[in-house]
């Protein structure tokens, strides 16, 4: 009908069946090219995740590389400051060289300048032993004259400010190989005295005389007699409180020590003081005389101990090994050694001419409160802020055995002329033998 109205023009239109061919291969061409497309889009999703897992990638490292940027400009910055420190320590590296030789050219000095005092010494001790004998063999005008020129040389020998040589090694101890009387365990109070406006932090006897000396929290120290319960002597020597006390062996002066950093030699009988030793930094525990008579031993709250040279009249050795404050101290008698009780809850035996540690002892779990050599000399007691005594024996270097005195502390111990017992004074106001 097209055709003949002259509407349909395909001159290369077929027959029927060639146009459903044509739309069959149209149809198949099609599928092909769907199947192509469902590939493409399954190809394009997978390579976008692909790309979304590259990104991921890309923001991790981006961000990583940002860090170690960062990183990189404070190593830079620190790398600097080690370098500008570097300078400071080698200056100060250069400066301690020059202190050390100094020091060691001082040190050689010192050593020429001590053997010349032993050699003086030597001498000194030769002529003490001639001046002996004419004591012990001359007449009474002679023993007269000898022993107010022996007297005169002491005298000048502490004036002239000389270092004290070393005592000797070999001295005897009198309570070794000696037994004394028991304690008569019967005795009651005899004699109770008005003491201080505070606390008594410490007492000393008198070695020779029937007399005792107290310090107190109030500043003051002062000396009683014992038969009497007189106070003999009051004195307001310190501005803070007194912690230590002793008497020098031959009995004519007093140490104390003090909160307010001092040690203080007292002339026993005019009740003033004949020298002051402000070395320490922070409060005095506890001092002590030697049995020479020439040097007195310190106990501060800066972890330290100082030896002071009475004759020289300074600090002849700082001792340093303790970590926490040192509370109390003990001469070994009639040696040159000394025991430490110390808050870093150690015990230490030191040579106090070499200011090294002998021995350390271990064991205490809190703060050791006071420690006591016994009278022979073989035995170390310590006790500690827990209520725990120990008792070392500083021969075999090991603890001899522990009591446990309850939920107190222990603040004093003591051991018997006879060495037989501990005494400990507990902070509940009872005494532990």
């Amino acid at each position: 009908m097209l055709f003949k109205k002259g509407a349909f023009h395909d001159n290369e239109l077929g027959y029927f069946t060639d146009v459903h061919n044509k739309n069959d291969k149209l149809e198949d061409k099609l599928k092909e090219m769907q199947k192509d497309v469902d590939e493409a889009k399954t190809k394009a999703d997978k390579e976008k995740k692909n790309w979304e897992q590259i990104r991921k990638e890309r923001d991790f490292h981006v961000t990583h590389f940002n860090r170690v940027e960062l990183e990189k400009k404070e190593l830079y910055e620190q790398i600097k400051m080690l370098k500008d420190k570097h300078k400071l320590f080698k200056q100060s590296i250069d400066e301690l060289n020059k202190k050390y030789e100094l020091t060691m050219k001082q040190k050689i000095l010192i050593k020429l300048d001590r053997d010349a005092k032993y050699r003086q010494y030597e001498a000194l001790k030769g002529e003490e032993k001639d001046m002996r004998l004419k004591l012990t063999k001359g007449s009474a005008a002679e023993k007269a004259k000898v022993a107010q020129q022996f007297r005169g040389e002491q005298v000048i020998e502490a004036v002239q400010g000389s270092l004290t040589p070393w005592p000797e090694d070999a001295r005897t101890n009198p309570y070794r190989g000696k037994d004394f009387d028991e304690f008569n365990h019967e005795m009651s109070c005899s004699k109770s005295m008005p003491g201080h406006e505070k606390a008594i932090a410490n007492i000393a006897l008198h070695p020779t005389k029937s007399i005792v000396a107290s310090v107190s929290d109030d500043g003051t120290w002062r000396v009683w007699n014992l038969a009497t319960g007189e106070r003999l002597i009051s004195v307001e020597g310190h501005t803070d409180w007194i912690g230590g006390v002793d008497f020098h062996p031959a009995g004519s002066h007093l140490v104390t020590s003090s909160g307010d950093c001092t040690v203080k030699i007292w002339d026993f009988v005019n009740s003033c003081y004949s020298h002051v030793f402000k070395d320490h930094k922070q409060p005095v525990w506890a001092v002590k005389f030697h049995d020479t008579g020439y040097f007195v031993l310190s106990a501060c709250m800066d972890s330290t101990l100082k030896l002071f040279d009475l004759n020289a009249q300074k600090c002849r050795q700082t001792y340093y090994g303790h970590t926490d404050s040192v509370n109390r101290i003990s001469f070994d008698p009639y040696t040159n050694f000394f025991v430490s009780g110390s808050s870093d809850k150690t015990v230490s035996i030191w040579d106090m001419r070499t200011a090294l540690t002998v021995q350390t002892f271990y064991g205490h779990a809190t703060t050791v409160h006071d420690v006591a050599y016994s009278h022979r000399g073989k035995l170390v007691a310590s006790g500690d802020s827990d209520g725990i005594v120990k008792v070392w024996d500083t021969e075999t270097v090991k603890e001899l055995f522990m009591v446990d005195v309850g939920n107190t502390s222990v603040n004093s111990l003591a051991f018997d002329i006879n060495d037989s017992f501990v005494i400990a004074g507990c902070g509940n106001g009872s005494l532990q033998m």
